[in-house]
């Protein structure tokens, strides 16, 4: 009976260690300001196990300048290289008229994004050279990307209006409106 606590305890240690390693992450709130969202993308990148960052509800993020430069082209926010759920609440991330062009998202390798309840608008990548121009919104590269009940309008680039994904990457959408979205390959 000794024997049968001490491996049934044994078990029990062995299990907590393990589920300790694949913990469901932080919650991290973003405040309505682009300073504020790109600080928690850069958190939950920094951070192990799936992360959520919560965004104001109804606002409105209005992006106006690169964050990155990538080969694949430009990007708005922080490259994604962790396991990051974004939940929307209705706020809208949108490129400034006036900008520079850029995408909002890249999903690297190994990583993977989850959109719900946002409004990504007027995301553009498509320069004249037509070499970097993959997703006016969200470029999948190699990770993998899932948009639920998100509006994706007005969106443009060179591939993938609103969203491309790599053959190495996986895309999967569910209830997404796409209005108004362009590409010219």
């Amino acid at each position: 009976m000794k024997n049968l606590i001490v491996k049934f305890v044994a078990i029990i240690s062995i299990i907590i260690l393990l589920s300790a390693g694949t913990a469901t992450g932080e919650t991290i709130h973003a405040d309505c300001t682009v300073a504020g969202l790109i600080n928690a993308i850069n958190i939950a990148n920094s951070l192990q196990g799936s992360n959520t960052i919560v965004l104001t509800q109804g606002c409105v993020y209005n992006l106006s300048s690169v964050d990155n430069e990538t080969a694949d082209g430009d990007n708005g926010l922080p490259q994604i290289n962790s396991s990051i759920i974004i939940e929307g609440n209705g706020a809208t991330i949108k490129r400034s008229a006036s900008a520079p062009e850029f995408r909002f998202f890249q999903v690297n390798s190994s990583a993977s994004l989850s959109i719900r309840n946002l409004i990504l608008e007027n995301g553009r990548l498509a320069n004249s050279d037509n070499s970097k121009h993959n997703g006016g919104c969200i470029y999948v590269n190699g990770g993998v990307a899932s948009i639920n009940y998100c509006i994706l309008k007005d969106n443009y680039a060179g591939c993938g209006g609103a969203v491309l994904s790599s053959a190495k990457g996986t895309l999967t959408v569910n209830g997404s409106y796409f209005s108004n979205n362009t590409s010219f390959l």
